[in-house]
């Protein structure tokens, strides 16, 4: 645990500030009217909802139970700045209506004022707040060229390029700092947070999970190379849910390659080596969820959550 915080801290120590943030109305404040009611991100110009579940728009200037801050029907906070925030369905899963009844999730997009350049690292910052439930983690940032758009409330098919397992959402107070970064293709012109997945990212079971979000910012930052250089070669990590052991496949460049599992909590309970070893016993971890970090000396290579059955 104490090797991750301190590349969390790294990686927050060597953004550059100094450049300009390519998010419009980043912290939410630039309005064109008060909301009068959840769902209107558009009044945030230019954020919208790239899909037909709404996100939502926060702000001490509404009346409205379901659109007002700092009080509101998902929770009680204030913005991390100013007097606004967003607020987006991670996971909804429906009684009854129109399409599925799970994977209902809602997003947050936005066009940059200028274009990605190719082969040049970008830093995303913006933080995160839950009203109520459980702990969440692998929160996801798509990049496009293109403006997408999907007319149904179904997940957004898509895989973001951002999608950090370690940054676990846990605090109905405080508002925290999500960090990571990526290498542009070149074009990416759009941006879109939220789940893009079928499943819930809760680390206990839940039916409902919303996510306030504020001070969305993205900066090119050139030096975070140096930190974290991710090896492109898939890593897998099977079966799940597993029982007694589980397969992890191995890049021939990982080196110096070991096994982190953490539990609800956030604790660390198991630490291997890897090096040559594909198969790892699993079989003193009690039943349920934890987080599985496959790390090198190049950084942090995948994160995934498995069900353990022993």
């Amino acid at each position: 645990m104490k090797n991750l915080l301190l590349y969390t801290f790294l990686l927050i120590a060597l953004h550059s500030y100094a450049q300009v943030n390519l998010v419009p109305n980043g912290s939410f404040e630039q309005l064109s009217g008060c909301p009068t009611t959840y769902g209107q991100i558009e009044l945030v110009k230019p954020w919208f909802n790239p899909n037909l579940l709404n996100s939502g728009l926060f702000n001490t200037c509404s009346v409205d139970d379901s659109s007002a801050a700092p009080a509101n029907a998902f929770g009680y906070q204030t913005a991390q700045e100013g007097t606004g925030y967003a607020g987006v369905f991670l996971y909804w899963v429906k009684i009854a209506g129109p399409g599925p009844l799970d994977g209902n999730n809602s997003y947050i997009g936005v066009k940059l004022t200028a274009p990605l350049q190719a082969d040049t690292y970008y830093c995303l910052d913006y933080y995160t707040t839950l009203p109520t439930g459980s702990a969440v983690s692998g929160v996801g940032a798509f990049f496009s060229a293109d403006s997408i758009y999907q007319p149904n409330e179904d997940y957004i098919q898509q895989q973001p390029q951002i999608q950090d397992y370690y940054d676990m959402v846990d605090d109905t107070a405080i508002w925290q700092l999500q960090s990571n970064y990526l290498k542009a293709q070149g074009g990416e012109q759009y941006l879109y947070i939220g789940n893009f997945n079928d499943y819930s990212l809760c680390w206990e079971f839940c039916t409902f999970s919303y996510l306030f979000i504020d001070n969305v910012s993205l900066r090119q930052c050139d030096e975070v190379a140096a930190v974290d250089e991710v090896i492109s070669s898939p890593i897998t990590i099977y079966p799940n849910p597993a029982s007694g052991s589980v397969t992890i496949t191995l890049p021939n460049d990982a080196k110096n390659a070991q096994l982190l599992v953490y539990d609800i909590s956030g604790r660390q309970v198991q630490q291997t080596q890897l090096n040559n070893l594909k198969q790892v016993d699993i079989s003193n971890l009690s039943n349920g969820l934890y987080l599985f970090v496959v790390s090198s000396d190049k950084g942090i290579l995948a994160r995934e959550k498995i069900v353990v059955e022993n």
